[in-house]
């Protein structure tokens, strides 16, 4: 097997483990709690935070807060669930990758 579609897997079943991870973790919260706990794209870039060296940083982060433009954007966003996006780009490297 190539040196590259062994990184290539390795790093799909990375991105897997870690949508599965989250998933599971909210999961878990439901069961414990009775609440489902959302992670969205939008709550994984609020908590990341804008680089403050970056020029837009600040309109950035107050777009991510409370958008003014791209309003559908930012909807659309929040709705794609954090999991869904690691597991989907995990399953596509390791699909993607010649054995």
């Amino acid at each position: 097997m190539p040196a590259s579609a062994e990184k290539g897997i390795l790093s799909g079943l990375t991105f897997m483990l870690i949508g599965a991870s989250l998933l599971g973790l909210q999961c878990f919260w439901s069961v414990r709690a009775g609440i489902w706990l959302s992670f969205s794209v939008v709550d994984a870039l609020q908590m990341l935070g804008p680089d403050p060296m970056s020029n837009g940083a600040a309109a950035f982060g107050a777009w991510l807060d409370s958008p003014q433009s791209w309003i559908r954007l930012h909807m659309l966003l929040d709705w794609i669930s954090l999991p869904v996006v690691f597991l989907t780009f995990g399953l596509m490297a390791v699909s993607s990758s010649k054995v």
